[in-house]
């Protein structure tokens, strides 16, 4: 499993895994997810905002 916290290094990770098959979370600090965690939303089997 693979957790993302956003910004732009976390792009080519959550790539990676979805590639290999990994299980995709994320978690944005802030209400409004950012750009990069838009784009990986797309993937991610669970998003959690805070």
């Amino acid at each position: 499993m693979v957790l993302a916290t956003g910004g732009y290094v976390s792009v080519p990770v959550v790539a990676a895994a979805r590639l290999l098959g990994r299980r995709i979370v994320l978690q944005e600090q802030n209400s409004v997810p950012g750009s990069a965690n838009r784009l990986a939303a797309r993937w991610a089997e669970m998003v959690y905002l805070g």
